[in-house]
């Protein structure tokens, strides 16, 4: 537990890059939630490594990705984005935001989104995903998804209002997102649609995982303790437990799991305790490692650690 009066400061994401990793950080006052800041460090995949900062800004960021060519992508709950892409953005933040960029290695562009249509307030941006710096794909809590196609953030034409938990697909071709109120949507490069669900399925529950191997074979899991396969024209509950599931991953051929209780291995579509000595809240990939993003971080930010190829093969990594 934090000490009263004091700063809460969390590790919410990380991503890969190369031979390094980035990750998200927040930081709060334990009074003040609304007061949070962003930061993104960078860092060696290879444990026991330092960090350094990369970028520092006034505003609650919440969302991290990396491209294929390697640049740094992060959003806030006020609509704004900050890349290290080489890019023009056609408008600048909508309001000044204190900004601190350290190396000279990491030159920022940013911008602020556009207002959602049927609302009129900037969007709250939860996860980003993309093929390309010139294909990104921006999803927000109010259930809008927004597109950048290298010179402009359009709002996309949505089927509903449930708020986007994450996006994962294989090509430009073949996205998918999980959502709240039980959806997942796929995109097949023109429009958005909502993919059937098992009837057995309440509306009430959060999708807070998906990933596809191929377009034919692709998990998903909720908080609710079910895992699900399927492909764009249907889900499938294969497991049902009391776990709560927070994150979904992919290891090669493997298939693993992020819970309150641990890490998970889906076996013969059955998941199986792996570790249990820690609590997670969501999982993220940087091959060959996974990145446990730990429910309990104070009083230093940290996460659990799996990678196969060292020895031991577990470890936490404070920071």
């Amino acid at each position: 537990m934090a000490e009263p009066n004091s700063n809460i400061v969390r590790i919410l994401s990380v991503m890969p890059h190369e031979q390094d990793i980035y990750f998200l950080v927040t930081d709060y006052p334990e009074s003040d939630p609304l007061a949070a800041t962003g930061r993104i460090h960078r860092a060696t995949i290879a444990r026991g490594g330092g960090r350094r900062l990369v970028l520092s800004v006034g505003d609650s960021l919440g969302a991290l990705w990396t491209s294929p060519e390697g640049s740094v992508w992060t959003g806030s709950v006020s609509g704004n984005l900050w890349t290290t892409a080489r890019l023009m953005f056609p408008a600048p933040l909508s309001r000044p935001v204190s900004t601190i960029t350290p190396e000279e290695d990491h030159q920022w562009a940013a911008t602020t989104l556009p207002k959602l249509r049927a609302k009129g307030y900037p969007p709250n941006i939860t996860c980003l995903y993309g093929f390309s710096d010139e294909n990104v794909f921006a999803g927000t809590f109010s259930g809008s998804i927004y597109h950048w196609d290298g010179e402009a953030f359009t709002e996309m034409e949505f089927p509903g209002e449930s708020g986007i938990i994450e996006m994962h697909g294989t090509s430009r071709n073949s996205l998918f997102a999980a959502c709240d109120n039980r959806m997942i949507l796929h995109f097949n490069g023109k429009r958005w649609t909502p993919v059937p669900m098992p009837r057995e399925v309440p509306d009430f529950s959060v999708i807070s995982g998906i990933r596809a191997i191929n377009p034919h074979r692709v998990y998903a899991c909720d908080i609710h303790g079910r895992i699900y396969r399927g492909t764009k024209d249907g889900f499938e509950v294969i497991s049902a437990t009391k776990e709560k599931w927070y994150g979904i991953a992919l290891l090669e051929n493997r298939v693993l799991l992020a819970s309150t209780s641990g890490a998970w291995e889906l076996t013969n579509d059955v998941p199986v305790s792996i570790r249990s000595n820690f609590s997670a809240l969501d999982v993220c990939e940087a091959s060959p490692a996974l990145f446990f993003i730990e429910e309990e971080q104070q009083p230093r930010p940290c996460w659990y650690e799996y990678n196969p190829t060292l020895k031991p093969e577990w470890g936490r990594r404070k920071f």
